[in-house]
């Protein structure tokens, strides 16, 4: 008798009854790619899929997941964040930025997202300008007939006004003209053709290919087998199909710019230039998940896949020795290619982002780049970067409101001379702030006899302690 199995008999040759085993390895590998298998129209369709038992979970996420360990700061509103979402990250790429690192991004609107923009203005004034004049006018002779419109009596409708009235004005228009109900709402669909739907589109093939194969062998339990899991992972990901839904202002009253600063654990730093409506949609908002299917819908389905999968299970082992090599190898293929999706493919990739136009600046508008550069004239340091981001945004406020600096006097003297000096490129921010600190060390020793004067700290060290 050799070392390996040399026939198919049942006695001494290769056996695949464990090929069930196959079909739900790769857990972890499906469970990353999820929420954006399910994203997609693809996913509807019966086909094999590695580990089919991740989609089917007792409850579903409500919002994409987002970054932590990062802080964004409105520049202008004062928005305080501890979390970037998840298509903000998407654009920033925020865990690929090197400690210290600067950069500013200037995002705006596409050329067709305008144009729809325009398109639905006109559109919505042509068959809603009746009913929008009706209810101005109607408002008006309301106000006329106040029971307290008297001479001599005091309005005090103003002293009862909110700050969500001030931002829609004294004249609000209707909901359906602010699109505060009715109004579009801004969805994130998947690339056509990224690596997933790709993949997905293989793997239906293949199925189709197996049990085509199952047919021709006269293999029923084969065809049974496969319908059934197929079936098994197209009902688990229509439960959870979803489409991503961005928040949007309810008014478009105007208000300041939206300009953003993102700051990482790292001390990094990214200047957003965009306006108050792209904030809303990508930082300050939150991103819904859009489920196809009710709550109560979506158990009856997660039940009906996992029966068809314990049957498909049982089924698989008792296929023929062919059948059973074949849907093995399938698996095995299916599993790498799922892996390898993982290791070379970005979210970037999945999703069209060409809603928006997004430019990358490396250096300030005053010139200043390369904040995290380590070379024999400067070190990385935070209050280096830091500096760039005020020179760029050239406001001090931010940092302020979102303890991003020590609360020190000195560092509030520092803050002050930034502000002084944020059209100035050529100003040694760093130089200045050590010079605060060395005075300010200086002080505090000549009031403490006896003690030593401190030597000057270190400002431009290399731990991400550093200041």
């Amino acid at each position: 008798m050799g070392w390996f199995p040399a026939t198919r008999d049942s006695n001494n040759g290769w056996r695949f009854d464990i090929v069930g085993l196959l079909a739900v390895i790769g857990e972890s590998t499906i469970a990353n790619h999820a929420q954006a298998i399910t994203a997609s129209s693809l996913s509807r369709f019966p086909r094999l899929i590695p580990a089919p038992q991740t989609l089917l979970k007792t409850k579903r996420p409500t919002r994409l997941p987002s970054t932590k360990d990062v802080i964004v700061m409105g520049v202008y509103s004062g928005t305080h964040l501890e979390e970037l979402n998840y298509f903000a990250d998407v654009i920033h790429d925020i865990g690929q930025l090197k400690d210290y690192e600067f950069r500013v991004y200037d995002i705006e609107y596409s050329k067709r997202v305008r144009k729809r923009e325009r398109l639905t203005a006109r559109l919505r004034k042509l068959f809603l300008g009746s009913k929008t004049e009706a209810h101005h006018k109607e408002g008006r002779g309301a106000q006329r007939r106040k029971p307290n419109a008297v001479a001599g009596a005091p309005n005090n409708d103003s002293d009862n006004a909110t700050p969500h009235d001030e931002e829609q004005g004294t004249d609000p228009a209707p909901a359906e003209a602010t699109g505060t109900d009715g109004g579009e709402v801004v969805k994130i669909p998947m690339h056509k053709f990224c690596a997933l739907n790709i993949l997905t589109i293989g793997s239906i093939l293949l199925t189709i290919g197996l049990f085509i194969w199952a047919m021709l062998i006269h293999d029923g339990v084969a065809c049974v087998a496969l319908a059934s899991i197929s079936l098994s992972a197209s009902i688990a990901c229509l439960a959870s199909q979803w489409r991503p839904e961005l928040s949007q202002r309810p008014t478009k009253a105007a208000v300041p710019r939206g300009d953003v600063v993102i700051k990482t654990r790292g001390a990094a730093f990214v200047v957003v230039h965009c306006e108050e409506e792209i904030t809303r949609e990508l930082y300050a908002g939150t991103e819904k998940c859009n489920y196809q299917v009710g709550e109560q819908w979506y158990k009856v389905l997660v039940a009906i896949s996992t029966v068809l999968l314990m049957v498909a299970v049982v089924l698989l082992g008792n296929c023929e020795w062919t059948m059973q090599a074949a849907i093995g190898a399938a698996y095995i293929i299916l599993n790498g290619l799922y892996w390898g999706v993982l290791l070379v493919a970005k979210p970037t990739t999945y999703w069209d982002m060409r809603r928006y136009n997004v430019r990358i600046r490396h250096e300030t508008r005053g010139g200043l780049r390369g904040a995290h550069v380590v070379n024999e004239h400067s070190r990385a340091s935070f209050t280096r970067t830091l500096w760039y981001a005020i020179q760029e945004t050239r406001e001090v406020g931010w940092v302020v409101e979102g303890d991003l600096a020590p609360r020190s006097l000195t560092w509030k003297k520092w803050l002050a001379m930034a502000k002084e000096n944020c059209d100035d490129a050529d100003w040694d921010a760093v130089g200045a702030k050590d010079k605060l600190m060395q005075g300010a060390a200086s002080d505090h020793d000549a009031s403490q006899p006896g003690v030593s004067p401190s030597p000057a700290p270190q400002a431009d060290g290399s731990s991400s302690c550093v200041v």
